[in-house]
């Protein structure tokens, strides 16, 4: 093997897959900053590069415009990149809303290293930082210089999306269902990808019958989610458990 072959074979060993240069919290904020400068409009790349918080567009600005595409929070057209409607989602409703959490969750399994990840671990759970970087960099090809920046992300990353327990984990398809206010909606859905571009947690296809949404007070909403046959019996079960659990809340 030649000299140079001997420095390209380094070079592909200590080469991290293609991952998002910063985590989803900072992405959010960096495309939240997009928004407040361009609106929906948006702005061509050079000019975005700035509008995101950077004094120029260098190689830096631009691996974070790489980073929003990856978490899908913008979109490029006609040479201007804008907030998506998943950004828009993130940035505009309340952290209550279910609309929110679940284009949150869309979000941090979009880039394909995270999503395989979450779904390697689904059932595990997750290993302390040093084990997934070692792992990382016998099984993944990363780069031991970069691993631990980058777990370190994804960590955050699941965090501030709310998947970092394992239960959480457990990501079903009624979660991608838009909840319609004080109504019950009956749907079926299949694991894939919504009209609407977002994609569904790789799980069985299950069928949601029927989602009840009531507000209960000014600042509070309850929902119910009835996954299978709903019969008077299970209502009553439904009754009976809520009346043991309100003395665990205040009056």
């Amino acid at each position: 093997m030649s000299e140079n072959e001997i420095i390209e074979e380094k070079s592909k060993r200590h080469r991290s897959p293609n991952y998002p240069y910063v985590g989803l919290r900072q992405a959010v904020e960096r495309v939240r900053k997009l928004y407040e400068k361009d609106g929906k409009a948006g702005a061509p790349p050079e000019i975005a590069a700035v509008h995101i918080g950077f004094g120029k567009p260098h190689g830096e600005a631009m691996s974070v415009l790489a980073a929003l595409k990856k978490f899908g929070l913008v979109s490029e057209s006609n040479g201007r990149l804008a907030p998506t409607q998943r950004a828009l989602e993130i940035i505009n409703l309340s952290e209550a809303d279910i609309r929110r959490r679940q284009a949150i969750q869309d979000a941090v399994m979009e880039p394909a290293i995270y999503r395989e990840l979450i779904e390697q671990h689904r059932e595990s759970g997750w290993p302390s930082n040093d084990v997934l970087a070692s792992e990382l960099v016998t099984y993944r090809n990363f780069n031991p210089n970069a691993v631990n920046a980058f777990v370190e992300e994804l960590k955050d990353s699941l965090q501030f999306s709310g998947l970092s327990e394992i239960v959480a984990l457990e990501l079903t398809v009624e979660d991608s269902i838009p909840i319609m206010q004080d109504s019950i909606q009956v749907r079926q859905s299949e694991a894939g990808t919504s009209s609407q571009g977002r994609t569904v947690p790789l799980s069985a296809p299950r069928i949601v019958k029927e989602i009840l949404t009531q507000r209960v007070s000014p600042d509070c909403t309850a929902q119910v989610v009835f996954d299978g046959a709903v019969t008077q019996k299970a209502v009553e079960k439904l009754i009976a458990y809520l009346q043991l659990a309100k003395d665990n809340y205040e009056a």
